[in-house]
């Protein structure tokens, strides 16, 4: 796939932007463009999938974002790390969890500390809400939820009661979360947590 047409065509949903790859350079990492280089192409791409979101429904417009993809390796924790932090350097106060209970990958990019506890610790009732909740250093306005140990079994964790609450419990906080999602190939997760979500983001890698 390699335009809005074929994506379009192939899919049957809007394709809402075109995000360019960009390279780590020194200790500014992709999703912190929004906010450190807000002129950039790819900041823009981002900041193009959040206002249109915003303006999907008018009346209603989603608060609970899924991000997935079909394989590893296409960009869908970038990009979701990203929308959240553009989010954020708008104004909104914004959170996002790593659903992603097999292959986490959004603590080692935030720099939250390894030992911290996260969404597991928090379903099954070892921690509270306060002490998973890290606020990121750089971007006012975004915190993550992220995870320290993989469950047993994941599905279990995200079709639990406990979830579903926690995500209705953050609902009142933020004006957007955002859900860092497994692929889809393969894997029965993302769809189980249909629920959870207003809308879905699904990452195409160009090319590919």
């Amino acid at each position: 796939l390699r335009s809005t047409r074929q994506i379009e065509r192939a899919l049957g949903v809007p394709c809402l932007s075109h995000v360019p790859q960009v390279k780590v350079k020194g200790d500014c990492r992709p999703y912190q463009y929004p906010a450190r280089k807000p002129r950039s192409a790819y900041a823009e791409a981002i900041r193009a999938i959040h206002v249109s979101l915003q303006f999907a429904q008018l009346d209603r417009p989603p608060r609970v974002v899924l991000v997935t993809s079909s394989l590893p390796g296409e960009g869908k924790t970038t990009l979701a790390l990203s929308l959240a932090a553009s989010a954020a350097a708008a104004g909104h106060q914004t959170i996002i969890l790593d659903l992603d209970l097999r292959h986490p990958s959004v603590r080692p990019a935030s720099g939250q500390p390894l030992t911290a506890p996260g969404i597991v610790e928090l379903v099954t009732g070892d921690a509270r809400l306060e002490d998973v909740v890290y606020s990121d250093p750089v971007q006012p306005n975004l915190d993550l939820i992220t995870v320290r140990r993989n469950p047993i079994n994941p599905c279990d964790v995200l079709a639990s009661k406990q979830m579903a609450q926690l995500i209705a419990k953050l609902r009142t906080r933020y004006q957007l979360i955002v859900l860092d999602m497994p692929p889809i190939l393969g894997i029965t997760d993302a769809k189980i947590a249909m629920h959870l979500a207003d809308a879905v983001l699904f990452v195409v890698r160009w090319g590919k």
